[in-house]
Formats: structure tokens, C-alpha cells, sequence
């Protein structure tokens, strides 16, 4: 029986090195499976929030370091989607913000205008292209000595350079040109401009407040007040002239005497 027990040997062995083998390749298919299934699912997460869509969430649950770095990442994705909301919200109130400034610099009469550490105008309003009789589109981004050249601006010039040369400290001064034909009184005043981020030195800014109209209502006001001072003075010594000459009417009728002494007293007085 040499060779039946052989061959139920060799079946045997052949059986049990198949199950080894299933078992084994069941095994690996197994631990790889555990392995390539989270890391699959991170890939194709992570390739969704690439493309910016940041409601992610990987449903996983293991035993294994897998589950804290799925978690982890879970936590990621939130505080990303969180931080976006907060940038978006913060992109939208500045634009609010910057809307309003330009709509409050566009609006007000006070000219402003701001230029940058070279000494290039970066920006002006409305108020202060027409106080200057400048065109807002042709001075940006221009040095200001060739966006303000000539003798009308020479004042205003000055100046700002004064403030360039004198380490950008505060300068208030009244300061009379004559633009377009007519003389303007503008309270200059210059301030600096100072980078949010690193308080670095910016550039400065130029606020101009036609103070013309209120300096002529000024001397209209002192030359009303002079004249009624001066109708004041006048009518003092009318008074008692207009009432000598009263007198002097109703004493016609007095002896000669009497009209003679009242006439003396009336021209006297």
C-alpha cells in the first residue's frame, strides 16, 4: 500500500500548503486592505479639498493609528472650513469699509491726497483735483513735483517737501495760491502713513480745507461790525444836536433875551 499512502500523503500536504497559501494571500489581502482602504480614503479627500470643497468628512472608524490620523485630518478640514468663513467675512467688511472710505472721500469738500514713500500720488479725491484744477486720471502714480509743476503750485510743493526732508513730523499751515485766476486760502495739513502690518514708514497724507469763503464771510462780518460801530459814533453826537435844534425851533416866541441865551446854550452844546 506504499503507494496509496503516498499519494494520501502528498494530497494531504498538497491540501494543507493550498490552505496555507489561501490563508496567507486572505491574510495580506487583509492587512492591505486596512492599509490602502484609509489611504484612499485620505487621497481622495484631500484631492476634494485641493479643489476647494471643504465639506469633506471621511466616515472611518478602526482600531489602529489610521483612526487618530483620519480623525486628525477630519479636524483639519473643519478648522480649514471654519478659517475660510472667518476670511471671507473679514475680505467682506473690508470691502465695506473701503467702499465707504472712498465714498466718504469722493463726498467730502476737504481735498485729500495721499502719496506713497517715493512721493508718487497713489490717490486723490474729488475735492482736492478740484480745488487744484488737476485731473484725478493724469497725477496718479506721478511724482507729485511733475503732477503739481509751476509757480500756482509752488506753495504746495514746498511744503511737502519740507515734510519728505523733516523726518515726516506733523506740519499745519495756512497757505495761499493762486490757481486758475483766483487766490485760494487753504489750511494745509500733512500727516504720515504707516504700514499696518510692520508700522513701516508708507507715505504721507495731504489734506487741504478751502478756508476762502470763510475768510471772506470773516472780514464781511468785521467790516458790518466796523460800520455799525462807526453809525454808532456818528449818531451819538446827532443826538443832542437834533435836540438843540428843537430847542432853538420853539424858543422863536421867548423874549430876545431868553432866545438869545437858549441859541448860545443850543450852539454850545
Amino acid at each position: 500500500i506504499k503507494d496509496d499512502v503516498k499519494t494520501t500523503y502528498m494530497l494531504l500536504f498538497i491540501f494543507i500548503t493550498i490552505l496555507i497559501v489561501f490563508s496567507a494571500s486572505w491574510l495580506g489581502l487583509y492587512l492591505a486592505r486596512g492599509i490602502t482602504t484609509p489611504i484612499g480614503l485620505l487621497v481622495t479627500a484631500a484631492a476634494e479639498v485641493a479643489n476647494g470643497n471643504l465639506d469633506v468628512k471621511i466616515d472611518y472608524k478602526s482600531k489602529d493609528e489610521f483612526n487618530a490620523l483620519i480623525r486628525e485630518f477630519n479636524r483639519m478640514v473643519s478648522d480649514l472650513k471654519e478659517n475660510r468663513a472667518k476670511l471671507n467675512m473679514s475680505t467682506i467688511e473690508l470691502g465695506h469699509r473701503r467702499s465707504m472710505t472712498e465714498n466718504i472721500l469722493k463726498n467730502i469738500t476737504t481735498g485729500v491726497i495721499a502719496l506713497d514713500s517715493r512721493g508718487e500720488i497713489i490717490d486723490i479725491n474729488p475735492a482736492a483735483a478740484a480745488m487744484l484744477l488737476l485731473e484725478a486720471d493724469y497725477v496718479l502714480k506721478k511724482h507729485f513735483s511733475e503732477a503739481a509743476s509751476g509757480d500756482s503750485y509752488k506753495n504746495i510743493t514746498q511744503i511737502i517737501e519740507k515734510a519728505y526732508s523733516t523726518n515726516f513730523k506733523l506740519i499745519e499751515k495756512e497757505i495761499d495760491v493762486k490757481i486758475g485766476g483766483r487766490i485760494l486760502n487753504l489750511a494745509t495739513k500733512i500727516t504720515q502713513i504707516r504700514n499696518p502690518v510692520d508700522n513701516k514708514f508708507a507715505g504721507i497724507l495731504v489734506v487741504l480745507t478751502d478756508l476762502t469763503e470763510l475768510i471772506r464771510a470773516q472780514r464781511m462780518l468785521v467790516w458790518r461790525e466796523g460800520a455799525k460801530r462807526i453809525a454808532h459814533e456818528i449818531k451819538n453826537p446827532l443826538t443832542p444836536i437834533t435836540i438843540s435844534s428843537q430847542r432853538i425851533l420853539k424858543s422863536f416866541e421867548l423874549p430876545d433875551d431868553k432866545f438869545r441865551k437858549m441859541v448860545e446854550d443850543s450852539l454850545n452844546i
